[in-house]
């Protein structure tokens, strides 16, 4: 269909009937034809704006409003072309039985449209808000708006929200409904209380209803409004950042368009959930794609165990020549809501006649005496997943490798994270379904983990209500191991614990910081989807990043140690790139005499700094070798003495350094125990006191921007793992 045929039908309807019939026919032949109506839509589409354009005025000035007051709507360009296109388009009801329904376009019906057939595959995103299914979402995004269908199973009102903590308080909200008597659709724009009730409708109505229909058992409503409306007052930006939706339902409509006498809808039917409605949707999975799963069998978490991570080995599917794996989801099941992660591993040691063995058990407590050594080689990670995610699938010009046996990785390491708060004894079985294909892409794609080492040096001071830390991957790192021409990054998954309400991936190069790879704003512990980038980021040699996270612990009275328990924190981002290299991590923690020395503290008894930080890293009694050790204040990437090498004798570290242990398991962590064990012997003033009753002494109200700065800015010590088992350390 050419762009001049779409163009009389946008611009032409009501001018002529003949250039508005010819042009309609041509519409419908193209979308019965199998072509996207998405095509058409961009077609209509002005030149790309970011999401917080503002058609009617500057964003964030005074000025903004007033073009938007005119008539009470936003009346762009977009929005006419928009509103032409979708008033045919169908609309999706939650029966199986195809739904023809008469719709009106300019006073005349189009009859015998089949609703499903044309549009079912139009909608790039659908939930289910309530598990029943009473209440199912889904939306397209736009350059600078975003359609919304609405599906409930009510004949009432229903409230759909976009809210910043759960709640209806300043939130910004839509209440649709569709009246008994007239069949007429309603659609009005609020602001949630400041007292929790009854929706405000908005000065200014930015929300505009595109079609409304009801049946005898739902109510079907379709809208649109631009990401950012310029309504600063009364409305919300939708922008790259989790968002929570909130909805709720009645079974009885308002009296008119005024709101008024409606009832309340009860506890029983509403709820909210986090999701970020730019991510690109997951695709349709070809069946002609294979596909092998990893399930734990059916292990028992016991009634005692708060924390769980549970590993098991895993032999890689058998191939005979090499494929390409192209998206995993998860494997759930009715305990499923206790699982925080679950991370797939290849292992890289494919000689020890025990890992066979080990295939064939139940599995082991991770991180404990109980996980065999030859499973410290499963360092890759290849499929990153968390709580709330629905896995993913990758673009179609990368997968990751699996090769045979004899020139790929023979076995996988599964490793689950359950946090079980209330003490449940249940079984589980779940797992990873990973989808793989002979047909090869042109890039084999990798995964690498950058940020904190997950240690109980990662320390957040309580009564903080935005408290930064970071984790860094230095130059160093990526001159060593990055191509010439650098990896392209196309997905990121951030992850931290239940503390954290920001995190940001930052990019530097030659000092000057680039625009961040991925940041959220809002980030949701609870919801942890990949981040799919809308554009391709390239990391060359040179180039450092930071794992920045914000924490908020305002109601916390102790401090907050890393560790893999939901209680304690981490500050992760797995990095999915092309083309593969040997790089499994990039991470960094400060060094133990600068830890200690921040908190005031010189000397303990019995231990000198270089055992303690022996025991904190795990490392044989090898020497490692530093050098040029050097301290940034500065408030940007701490940079490096000039004339620093790279020194390869650092790689003999042991594997071990960056392996830390779990909170709650069946052993308890030495780390735990040595903050009560280290007896501080200097300065006087904290002698005799344990390093744990000294945490807990400090005011922390007074010295924590001073932690912070140091813990940010001051010095670290840079791991740059790699595939084959080794380990570099540059201290910073």
């Amino acid at each position: 269909m050419s762009y001049a045929t779409l163009r009389a039908f946008s611009l032409g309807v009501g001018d002529d009937a003949s250039t508005y019939g010819g042009a309609l026919m041509a519409l419908m032949t193209y979308l019965w034809a199998g072509s996207k109506a998405s095509d058409t839509i961009a077609r209509f589409s002005l030149p790309y704006r970011p999401f917080d354009y503002c058609p009617c005025g500057q964003a964030g000035t005074e000025s903004a409003r007033s073009p938007c007051e005119v008539g009470g709507t936003v009346t762009d360009t977009e929005t006419q072309m928009l509103v032409r296109f979708v008033i045919i388009a169908p609309v999706l009801i939650l029966t199986s039985v195809t739904i023809i329904i008469p719709i009106s376009v300019y006073g005349e019906e189009i009859e015998d449209i089949n609703t499903s057939s044309v549009f079912e595959n139009e909608w790039k995103s659908t939930v289910d808000l309530e598990k029943e299914g009473s209440f199912r979402l889904s939306w397209k995004p736009m350059p600078h708006r975003i359609i919304f269908l609405i599906e409930a199973k009510t004949r009432g009102y229903v409230g759909l929200g976009f809210s910043m903590d759960g709640r209806m308080v300043k939130a910004d909200i839509t209440v649709a409904w569709v009246q008994d008597k007239s069949n007429k659709p309603y659609l009005i724009d609020c602001h949630g209380s400041d007292d929790n009730s009854m929706p405000i409708k908005d000065t200014i109505q930015n929300n505009e209803i595109l079609h409304g229909y009801q049946n005898n058992t739902h109510t079907i409503i379709m809208f649109t409004r631009l990401w950012n409306t310029c309504d600063k007052e009364e409305d919300l930006i939708i922008g790259n950042d989790t968002i929570k939706i909130i909805w709720a339902l009645n079974e009885d409509d308002p009296i008119d368009e005024t709101m008024y006498n409606i009832r309340w809808h009860g506890k029983a039917q509403r709820g909210y959930r986090s999701l970020n409605l730019r991510n690109p949707p997951m695709k349709q999975v070809d069946k002609s794609i294979k596909y092998y799963d990893f399930t734990l069998p059916n292990i028992s978490i016991t009634n005692n165990m708060a924390t769980v991570y549970w590993c098991k080995v895993f032999k890689a599917p058998q191939v005979s020549s090499k494929h390409h794996i192209v998206g995993y989801t998860p494997i759930q099941n009715e305990n499923s809501d206790l699982i925080h992660h679950m991370l797939l591993y290849e292992c890289h040691d494919n000689r020890s006649p025990k890992m066979d063995q080990y295939s064939s058990e139940n599995g082991f407590l991770c991180y404990t005496s109980q996980m065999p050594e030859e499973t410290e080689s499963c360092i890759t990670p290849i499929v990153t997943w968390a709580i709330g995610s629905e896995g993913e699938f990758f673009p179609s010009h990368v997968g990751m490798p699996i090769e045979p046996d004899t020139k790929g990785a023979k076995y996988y390491l599964l490793e689950v994270h359950y946090d079980n708060p209330t003490l449940k004894q249940v079984y589980d079985n779940s797992g990873i379904r990973i989808y793989y294909t002979e047909k090869l892409r042109k890039y084999d794609a990798g995964i690498f983990v950058s940020g904190t080492i997950v240690s109980p040096l990662h320390i957040i001071p309580p009564y903080q209500t935005a408290y930064k830390t970071a984790g860094y991957c230095d130059k160093y790192c990526t001159n060593a191991v990055l191509p010439f021409n650098g990896i392209n990054t196309f997905s990121v998954v951030l992850h931290s614990h239940s503390a954290a309400y920001k995190m940001k991936l930052r990019h530097f190069r030659q000092g000057e910081e680039l625009p961040p790879i991925v940041q959220d704003e809002h980030y949701d512990f609870n919801y942890q989807q990949s981040r799919s980038l809308p554009r391709e980021v390239t990391i060359f040699p040179g180039d450092e990043l930071v794992t920045e996270c914000t924490y908020n612990t305002a109601n916390r009275t102790l401090p907050t140690q890393g560790g893999y328990s939901t209680k304690q924190e981490m500050c992760l981002s797995y990095i999915t790139y092309y083309p593969k290299v040997q790089l499994a991590s990039c991470q960094s923690m400060n060094p133990i005499p600068f830890f200690f020395l921040t908190f005031g503290i010189k000397e303990f008894y019995h231990y000198d700094m270089n055992m303690i930080e022996k025991v904190f890293l795990k490392l044989t009694d090898k020497e490692i070798k530093r050098h040029f050790k050097t301290t940034s204040v500065t408030p940007q990437f701490p940079t490096i003495a000039s004339g620093r090498e790279f020194d390869e004798q650092l790689n003999e570290a042991h594997i071990s350094a960056l392996k830390q242990m779990p909170d709650y398991t069946i052993d308890e962590p030495e780390e735990t125990n040595l903050f009560h064990d280290l007896v501080i012997s200097e300065p006087l003033e904290f002698q005799n006191k344990t390093f744990s009753q000294h945490l807990l002494d400090l005011p922390w109200k007074e010295i924590c921007q001073r932690a912070e700065e140091m813990f940010y800015y001051g010095s670290h010590m840079t791991f740059c793992r790699f595939e084959n088992d080794s380990l570099a350390l540059v201290i910073l």
